[in-house]
């Protein structure tokens, strides 16, 4: 098998893995990713998926969209061509990621997502001269996405306070509601805060659904959100975030659908039942109560809005058409999945989030807008690079508009 090719900053790595027409095994991921980073590949294998990849199989884009929705902005995994035109598995992720976690076999990327969440529920990481950089300018506090964790923004971070800034970055679990969330970000912040007397204006930054996090705190009522005041929240920016939902949220496990084998008694009932997923998921699903009553609100005259949207699917034209016509398919059939056809009919009728130029792979341009807010900004990026670039690539864009709004 070809060798892979290897590019990006120090801090992300991209690799791309050649394919035999089409066909891959994860063992031989594990195998190239541990040359190039210079891991042991046994440890490497604990960590990815087991089994063979089909890249020609419409199933493989949900089993990769999976691990893509279950590692959040920590790794991203692609189809794509390598330098010969062939079929190659693209992986992107922060260096970081794997060569933090290959001491242990238990660390399957699964285990170490969980291990992340727990870690960073409700922690406040904040800059120790705080105090000082605050005097004229506000505390710029960000909110990491889905299944990920306060350090996702260390290099925005950096970045931030190259340009004069204090910052500090807030842990949550997704797994509650994002109003409990954002009540908890609230109180963290003010206990971090001490008992100095004064409070810092705030800049909200927020990725994903770390956005709606710091749109709740910055809409809220002081009553609802308790401890610190909403007032002192000067600027509201969200990295692409689902304003609207987004449709990937009320699906079942698709991708075990398409497996031999794959469902067990609980993805069954999962399926069959309807059963609900997380508070936090639940807030994401299209017309979801929770983002009723936030899009009922009127936006702050105070507050300045910006809101930065991803247009650059990393699944192309000709996957999302061979999903689609699978679907239908299946569909057509009288399979199960005809059980579950509520809850995936936007899946069936919109690609949106997958569809480059109409989504950034989870988000669909639209659901990234905030409504009635005048600054928002397409960039031609994918959801994973939003926050995972640096250096001259083309996602450094997005630190550039945040860099030129702060104030």
């Amino acid at each position: 098998m070809p060798k892979p090719t290897f590019s990006g900053p120090e801090s992300l790595i991209e690799i791309s893995i050649s394919s035999n027409a089409g066909q891959l095994l994860w063992a031989d991921v594990a195998t190239e990713v541990g040359q190039q980073l210079k891991l042991d590949p046994d440890s490497l294998r604990g960590m990815l998926p087991h089994g063979s990849l089909d890249l020609n199989s419409p199933s493989v884009i949900l089993t990769l969209f999976a691990i893509n929705m279950a590692s959040s902005d920590a790794v991203s995994f692609s189809i794509g061509k390598d330098d010969s035109g062939g079929q190659a598995l693209k992986l992107k992720c922060q260096r970081s990621f794997f060569t933090g976690k290959v001491a242990s076999p238990a660390n399957s990327i699964a285990n170490s997502i969980a291990n992340s969440i727990a870690k960073s529920s409700t922690a406040v990481d904040l800059d120790s001269d705080w105090v000082d950089r605050t005097a004229d300018k506000p505390l710029v506090v960000f909110f990491h996405g889905m299944n990920s964790s306060p350090k996702a923004f260390d290099v925005m971070r950096l970045a931030v306070r190259e340009h004069g800034s204090a910052t500090a970055s807030v842990g949550y679990d997704y797994r509650q509601s994002i109003a409990e969330s954002a009540r908890q970000a609230m109180a963290s912040l003010n206990s971090a805060f001490g008992t100095d007397a004064r409070r810092p204006d705030l800049s909200l930054i927020g990725h994903s659904m770390g956005g709606l996090v710091a749109r709740q705190m910055t809409e809220s009522s002081a009553k609802n959100l308790a401890s610190l005041d909403p007032k002192c929240i000067k600027q509201l920016i969200t990295i692409g975030t689902p304003h609207q939902g987004s449709n990937w949220a009320s699906l079942p496990p698709l991708a075990d659908m398409f497996t031999p084998d794959g469902m067990d008694a609980d993805d069954l009932m999962d399926v069959v039942l309807h059963r609900p997923s997380s508070l936090g998921i639940q807030d994401l699903i299209p017309g979801s109560p929770f983002l009723q009553t936030l899009n009922s609100r009127d936006r702050r005259d105070d507050v300045r809005y910006t809101a930065i949207i991803g247009t650059a699917s990393p699944v192309g034209e000709s996957q999302v058409s061979a999903l689609r016509q699978t679907l239908k398919s299946m569909d057509q059939r009288g399979t199960m999945l005809r059980l579950i056809r509520p809850r995936i009919k936007p899946l069936l009728e919109s690609f949106d989030e997958l569809t480059a130029g109409k989504g950034d792979g989870i988000v669909s341009v639209e659901s990234a807008r905030i409504p009635d807010v005048e600054d928002q900004v397409e960039v031609s990026v994918s959801h994973f690079e939003m926050i995972n670039r640096d250096g001259d690539d083309p996602g450094s864009s997005v630190l550039s508009i945040i860099l030129q709004r702060l104030k």
